[in-house]
């Protein structure tokens, strides 16, 4: 009877483990040029090869975290998701045209271009080197405060071609007005498709007038 207990004791405990080792998850070093296009991954650690840089390109699957080292470039579009936190080092950088993450952190002389995708947590520039580059239109910048955290809410239209908004929450304390430039958060107001469209006429007419 007790060897019988031992047994279901131990198909229990298999049992119990099965979900855990098909939801395991590892953590990858990558050193030269990549797509990730599905699997789920633990940390995403990029580097480079000097003197090749190296550069990774997300369009699928999902990770933990990915964090770049040297000058490596990370790009995340298409349904790639990164769930906790992307983090900039060094001269690395982001381009974000799509996808979704959890935070993007940017240190040391790192630069992001944002023209798309969802940040569920944060913006945050933990250096004055470093860059966040925001491609959208219908920009609007309010205090945020409160939980989880101060900081400023930044609201518009994605450069896409959907124009879907978006919100992004910034948790650094200074931020300039769209249409100014700052040393962290620079604006790009990207003209609507109806703008661009008349200051296409005008254009054409004034070479029309001219000729």
């Amino acid at each position: 009877m007790k060897e019988k207990w031992k047994l279901l004791r131990f198909v229990f405990a298999v049992l119990c483990l099965l979900p855990l080792c098909a939801n395991a998850t590892i953590d990858v070093n990558i050193y030269s040029d990549t797509t990730i296009s599905s699997g789920d991954y633990g940390a995403v650690n990029i580097y480079d090869t000097p003197p090749d840089q190296t550069t990774v390109t997300m369009t699928g699957g999902t990770a933990e975290s990915v964090w770049t080292y040297n000058s490596s470039i990370f790009n995340i579009m298409q349904n790639g998701n990164v769930s906790w936190v992307i983090s900039a080092q060094d001269t690395s950088n982001i381009t974000m045209s799509s996808g979704s993450i959890g935070s993007l952190q940017l240190t040391g002389y790192s630069i992001a271009y944002i023209s798309g995708g969802s940040i569920s947590g944060s913006l945050g520039i933990m250096e004055d080197t470093a860059i966040a580059h925001i491609y959208a239109t219908n920009f609007n910048v309010a205090p945020k405060y409160g939980n989880p955290g101060n900081g400023w809410l930044i609201t518009g239209n994605w450069d896409d071609a959907t124009h879907s908004p978006f919100t992004i929450w910034s948790r650094n304390n200074t931020l300039p007005m769209p249409g100014t430039t700052g040393s962290q958060v620079i604006f790009h107001i990207v003209p609507e498709p109806v703008t661009l469209s008349f200051l296409l006429l005008g254009i054409m007419g004034l070479k029309n007038f001219r000729g």
